[in-house]
């Protein structure tokens, strides 16, 4: 909230006018206006800049005292453009600075104005828009329209053609000054700052007079008389469109930034254009900071979204790993507790309960068992479930849709000279390996 003395705003509203002091305090003309009849600091009457312009005399009455000492400090709280950068305000200056020394550099014309044509002649990129709007034709609001690739959108009324075109050419002349350059595409025309481009409009605003009935309106309202209608039967103004123009910018709504330039009674668009100018700047480098604000929310989401696929991917590698041992844990165990009761039997045999079968099959068992669990069999059976062990190097994709087999432990025939292996059933591995007695190799089922 920027403070201020008396004397330095008396000063500042003296030198300059009231709405360019108040552009710098982000506040309107009125309010500042106010804020200084608050602090009893007079200002310039209404056309005093012009009087002062042609060397008429003027009222500049000076600071008085104050009443009140409290209002000897003066506190202004923006409310406009309150959240602009720092480079979105310089980029103002910058043009303005620009246009002043050039203006220092060239000569005033006072020629006689330019035509439509001999203005496109010069800009050769509104020749486009010439012939489009030259070929419209008014509709019910007697407004003409153009668009389409490389035509800049009007709407206006079919006397401001002419004014409009060499408006416009006078204003990419002026804009060619900065190095920014109109660009056709394909639903308009743009001008392009710093590799930003601006997109605007042309129009003139409706104007409206009361609406004079015809003959016909008036004996219709007679008839409705006689039935106790009082409404009249005719609108009550006729609509048209005005011979003010209007540079609307079509750009960065909300964001605090003027978009609309029109005609004054006091001060014509074509003495506004350095303004609109400055207005092109500033659109231009806020469009590109939230151009570049997206791109980095876009980067940062993209990152997050890699890093959680990365985070799922390690989540869903370390469940499929944990699986794997967990059934290997389950199969020692289940070793573990069988030689232990091996080894129960074989230290408590009674010749008079023989349990040969039964120690047998314990030792079958045990020996299938060291086998699923051996470090041949664990690495061919990670492989055939698809455990990965090792961390996938960086910058390797990441395929969310990967499928996991189910972790099972299998026995496995190998095939030294091949380099393969075929799952195969227990039954088959007991084969295999001469593990199946006689009576059970020469089984049938029923």
């Amino acid at each position: 909230m920027p403070t201020v003395s008396r004397a330095e705003l008396y000063e500042q509203v003296w030198k300059r006018p009231l709405i360019k002091v108040a552009a710098d305090y982000n506040i309107t003309g009125t309010g500042l206006k106010k804020i200084c009849a608050r602090h009893e600091i007079p200002t310039p009457e209404r056309g005093y800049w012009a009087k002062l312009q042609h060397r008429k005399p003027v009222r500049h009455p000076p600071l008085p005292d104050l009443s009140d000492e409290r209002l000897a400090k003066i506190h202004i709280m923006g409310a406009i453009n309150p959240d602009l950068s720092k480079e979105v305000t310089e980029a103002k200056t910058r043009v303005r600075e620009k246009l002043a020394e050039i203006a220092k550099e060239t000569t005033p014309s006072d020629g006689p104005k330019k035509t439509a044509d001999e203005a496109t002649a010069d800009v050769t990129i509104l020749s486009a828009t010439l012939r489009t709007i030259r070929k419209a034709r008014p509709d019910g609001e007697g407004f003409v329209s153009a668009k389409g690739r490389g035509v800049v959108p009007l709407r206006i009324g079919p006397p401001a053609i002419e004014r409009g075109i060499a408006l416009l050419a006078q204003f990419f002349s002026l804009a060619g000054t900065q190095g920014y350059i109109p660009k056709a595409i394909d639903d308009g025309l743009v001008l392009v700052i710093d590799d930003e481009p601006v997109t605007f409009a042309l129009e003139t605003p409706v104007d409206r007079n009361p609406h004079q009935p015809t003959p016909a309106e008036l004996k219709e309202q007679e008839r409705n008389a006689r039935w106790n209608m009082a409404r009249e039967p005719w609108p009550k103004y006729d609509y048209f469109p005005s011979e003010r123009l209007s540079i609307v910018i079509h750009a960065n709504a909300y964001s605090g930034l003027r978009r609309k330039f029109s005609d004054r009674r006091s001060k014509p668009l074509e003495q506004k254009l350095p303004t609109v100018l400055e207005a092109f700047a500033q659109h231009a480098v806020f469009a590109k900071e939230r151009r570049l604000e997206q791109e980095e929310g876009a980067r940062q989401f993209k990152e997050a979204e890699r890093l959680r696929q990365l985070e799922e991917a390690f989540d869903a590698r370390e469940k499929h790993r944990i699986e794997f041992f967990e059934a290997v844990h389950q199969r020692i165990a289940e070793r573990q507790k069988l030689v232990e009761i091996l080894a129960h039997l074989n230290s408590a045999a009674d010749p008079k309960f023989p349990n040969a079968e039964m120690i047998g099959w314990l030792r079958r068992r045990i020996d299938q068992l060291s086998a699923l669990i051996s470090p041949a069999f664990l690495n061919i059976s990670a492989r055939a479930a698809k455990v990965e062990f090792a961390e996938r190097p960086k910058g390797t994709g990441i395929d969310p849709y990967v499928y996991h087999p189910p972790v099972s432990l299998q026995y496995w025939s190998i095939d030294d000279a091949a380099g393969q292996a075929r799952s195969i059933s227990a039954l088959q591995w007991i084969k295999n390996g001469g593990l199946l007695s006689s009576a059970e190799n020469d089984e049938r089922p029923d």
